[in-house]
């Protein structure tokens, strides 16, 4: 079970009369029931690196503000699988791509996989104190990157066949680039018979700083979770399994969204992050390696009807939208995608406020004219780690059946 009730620091483009952060109340109530499986071998170990697990309840209500939220778990996606990363823990379902509502609910603090790795290394007696690996508090605590940690955990007794341990400190670190502060405090229970940890309980003050990437935040978490011998699950059987391939892909680690209207749908990379959606207009900001590093925004096209142009009449729009920023075009063309779309690339060059950047424009439209404008923005220095992800993305979108054919197709 996982609560939180805090504020969301909305930064400087919203502010108080005073000139201050303005601060949305916010509360969150989560609950996670599975059997886990870990992969390797019959008994958990320090040195396991993945798990496959059947989600039997995963639910949450969060209040931000007046708005109501309760993402929820599909039944096609319940068999998730778990990858331990260098400091990351990547969570994914061999059924499917997860949406990032999906992915945001299970990816929580306190991953089950990781507790054990809390535990020393050597033999300590009651009273002795031990640190814990930054990668390892990084991937507990779902952050990208540690700056400075004092957190450490002592044995603070052994007694009836259970060894009590308790962890308290500070952690500096970063997620999606935003600095994030957290003071923490959790007490655990291992188990000698069982050879683990079944008992974690944590407490997490944390302010998050605000950023182009979303907002601030200054809450507390509260979780607690319990882990026993399950009897066996059909679900995590050995014929089930035989049925799936398990292994976290390029393609399953990817994130399904479909836009609010639902007339456009992608497979997003996880390093795009939803900032905004509207039905007329959606933004991802990309984040890689806690590094902000381009914009995409996609609007539908608004002739009504639709109409079809020529790629020259794209760029004379592209030209007249830039205005003085507007500097040359590199290259540009046009295409028919797998889904039958004609789809217009255009790169372009050019300057904002003194700094050099570059912008790629997509017209995506179907043969009637329908369709959408995807815009990716970036600072021309970050063209290298942008590469090709405009490519990427692109190639995944697909248009909703029309109403008019959807009509005709059930008569």
């Amino acid at each position: 079970m996982l609560e939180a009730e805090g504020t969301l620091k909305i930064g400087p483009q919203a502010t108080t009369e005073k000139g201050q952060s303005a601060a949305v109340k916010m509360t969150a109530r989560a609950g996670l029931v599975y059997v886990e499986k870990t992969l390797g071998g019959s008994k958990p170990t320090a040195a396991f690196h993945s798990a496959v697990r059947h989600y039997e309840r995963a639910e949450a209500s969060i209040q931000v503000g007046e708005e109501a939220f309760q993402p929820s778990l599909r039944d096609q996606r319940r068999l998730i699988g778990v990858e331990l990363r260098k400091s990351k823990a990547v969570l994914y379902s061999p059924r499917g791509p997860l949406t990032r509502e999906e992915l945001d609910l299970l990816d929580v603090q306190g991953n089950s996989l990781l507790l054990d790795r809390l535990l020393p290394a050597e033999a300590v007696a009651v009273g002795d104190a031990w640190k814990h690996p930054e990668d390892v508090l990084a991937a507990l605590f779902g952050l990208d990157a540690i700056a400075s940690t004092d957190a450490q955990s002592v044995l603070q007794s052994v007694r009836e066949g259970s060894a009590q341990m308790e962890m308290a400190g500070q952690v500096q670190g970063s997620i999606h680039g935003r600095p994030t502060r957290l003071q923490v405090k959790a007490k655990y229970r291992f188990d000698m018979e069982l050879g683990r940890i079944t008992w974690f309980a944590l407490l997490v003050k944390e302010d998050r700083e605000a950023s182009p990437i979303g907002p601030g935040l200054d809450v507390v978490a509260r979780l607690q979770m319990k882990i026993a011998p399950s009897a066996a699950s059909k679900e995590l059987s050995e014929s089930a399994l035989k049925t799936v391939s398990l292994g976290a892909t390029t393609e399953l680690e990817q994130l399904s969204y479909a836009s609010p209207d639902g007339a456009w749908r992608a497979m997003v990379d996880r390093r795009w992050v939803l900032i905004s959606e509207k039905p007329e207009l959606t933004v991802f900001r990309m984040v890689d390696d806690g590094k902000y590093i381009a914009q995409c925004s996609v609007s539908a096209l608004s002739q009504d009807p639709p109409k079809t142009v020529a790629l020259g009449e794209f760029q004379d729009e592209i030209r007249q939208a830039l205005g003085k920023n507007f500097r040359r075009f590199v290259r540009a063309g046009q295409s028919v995608s797998e889904a039958g779309q004609l789809v217009f690339r255009v790169e372009v060059q050019g300057e904002a406020s003194g700094v050099p950047m570059d912008w790629v424009y997509y017209r995506i439209a179907d043969k009637s004219g329908r369709g959408i404008v995807v815009l990716f923005t970036l600072e021309s220095s970050l063209a290298d780690r942008f590469q090709e992800s405009d490519r990427d993305l692109v190639r995944t979108i697909r248009f909703a059946e029309p109403k008019s054919a959807r009509r005709e197709s059930a008569h």
